[in-house]
């Protein structure tokens, strides 16, 4: 299945990530950012505190991640990683 995204050139996920730790107050190192695309994720995973790829990413995002899923997103790999970090 192939996906079409569209958005203006000054906003991404990266931003709002920003946006987000700045209005509660978390700083951008306190934060974890997953992502399964290089072109929409990776200014997210960039400027979190732990960018994690999900399994079945592409190989750039996966080098540019600081850690990944071992499960794809068809595998809960989300909830599978959120489990175990929590469980620590």
């Amino acid at each position: 299945m192939e996906f079409v995204f569209i958005q203006n050139r000054s906003v991404n996920k990266g931003l709002a990530l920003k946006i987000i730790s700045d209005y509660f107050e978390v700083g951008l190192s306190d934060t974890i950012a997953f992502g399964d695309s290089i072109n929409n994720d990776s200014p997210m995973l960039e400027l979190s505190g732990c960018g994690v790829a999900i399994k079945n990413t592409s190989k750039p995002l996966q080098i540019l991640a600081d850690k990944a899923t071992d499960r794809d997103n068809n595998e809960d790999g989300l909830g599978e990683y959120l489990r175990k970090i929590i469980k620590r």
